[in-house]
């Protein structure tokens, strides 16, 4: 009697387990597994701004960043594709300098961002990495908060 118990139990928990591997294998297969919570207080402040509006809530009132991560808080988790998507979104617009003055008013002027610049030389049109290498390394540039620009020597006269 006891023997036939635990057999039955034992039965249960293998088919248990066996439910949750195959549970796990099609989280994988989805990409389910990847959405991971994240911190607001970890992310920049324009992050934060992105996704409260992305959200349709306004941040007037807040002043400070703790300020800010508690009203992303409030509105529900991050998670880590939805920080990316804003990242993305923020750096979609890419400056095409005209000029030395360009560069330094953009570039020079603002002490506070950083700046990816692809430098296009006058004699030859090839850039160094080709169109779809300078795409994604923007794309992984752009979490980090990176401005992006191309300055093509030919519309430079000096």
């Amino acid at each position: 009697m006891w023997l036939k118990l635990v057999l039955v139990i034992f039965y249960a928990l293998v088919l248990f387990v066996l439910a949750r591997i195959l549970e796990t294998v099609t989280w994988v297969e989805s990409g389910n597994i990847s959405r991971r919570l994240l911190d607001p207080m970890t992310m920049s402040v324009l992050k934060l701004k992105a996704l409260l509006e992305q959200r349709g809530i306004s941040y007037e009132g807040a002043v400070e960043k703790r300020e800010l991560s508690d009203l992303v808080e409030a509105t529900g988790p991050v998670m880590e594709e939805t920080s990316c998507e804003t990242a993305s979104e923020e750096n979609a617009s890419m400056t095409n300098f005209t000029g030395e003055a360009h560069f330094l008013e953009q570039v020079e002027d603002s002490k506070d961002s950083v700046w990816l610049v692809e430098v296009l030389s006058k004699g030859r049109q090839i850039s160094a990495l080709s169109d779809t290498s300078w795409l994604e390394f923007r794309k992984k540039m752009s979490r980090f908060g990176v401005n992006v620009g191309i300055f093509d020597c030919n519309l430079d006269r000096k």
